[in-house]
């Protein structure tokens, strides 16, 4: 995710305040980029032909809580709703939004064209996310990106649920046969090239379509900071 552009706390309770106080003081921060802004700069740099930038903004309104937790558990296989119920709730869902947002653009219901770049100056900024509108860009052949700034919460959360429910009922019919048997059965019937097989190369990016009819031409960034 990328830093946040609007610090502030959406949801009630101890976790939510406990998440939205890490970006009160430093919003442009975020622990990723913050491991290799060099590499970050670079990216930002490239020529992509389209660029979506996640932010930590539309994370505070989202959690997993443990209501969605038991829900995507009922949906999911036994082997996977086991592990859905160790999962630790409270956390904002900033991965799950990333993906849902690929698969379906039309989960952005906020989004802002902004120029970006990397902070990469040894000092107390650096790793921050960097933004600008058109009429401020330093022209420093920074980035573009659509960077999302709200999300639909409970169709997202819909989503992710379907998923669980639509591999569980493949299993249902495929998984007593073994679960590499079904993966590929599951894979050959959305169109979706298997890992390391001959067709992955060609069909790679074929994921979102295979889920929401959606062909990807770009670069999306999960980014923890506000714009």
């Amino acid at each position: 995710m990328g830093g946040s552009l609007a610090p502030r706390q959406v949801l009630e309770g101890k976790s939510a305040a406990d998440f939205a106080r890490e970006f009160v003081n430093t919003p442009r921060r975020e622990f990723n980029i913050r491991f290799d802004p060099e590499a970050a700069s670079m990216a930002a740099h490239a020529p992509w032909p389209k660029v979506k930038i996640v932010p930590v903004d539309p994370s505070t309104a989202t959690q997993l809580t443990p209501a969605l937790v038991e829900r995507l558990a009922m949906a999911a296989r036994p082997p996977v709703a086991a592990m859905l119920r160790r999962m630790e709730p409270g956390f904002p869902m900033w991965d799950e939004i990333a993906a849902a947002v690929w698969l379906d653009p039309s989960l952005a219901t906020q989004s802002e064209r902004l120029w970006y770049d990397f902070d990469v100056q040894f000092g107390p900024g650096y790793g921050d996310m960097l933004t600008w509108r058109e009429a401020y860009r330093p022209g420093l052949d920074e980035g573009q990106a659509d960077v999302v700034i709200s999300v639909d919460v409970p169709r997202m959360e819909a989503l992710i649920a379907r998923a669980f429910g639509q591999w569980h009922a493949v299993c249902r019919s495929d998984c007593g046969q073994g679960t590499a048997l079904s993966a590929r059965r599951y894979a050959d019937r959305e169109g979706i090239a298997p890992a390391g097989s001959d067709r992955q190369d060609r069909q790679s990016r074929r994921w979102p379509q295979a889920v929401s009819g959606q062909e990807p031409d770009g670069l999306g960034m999960d980014l923890g900071a506000a714009p």
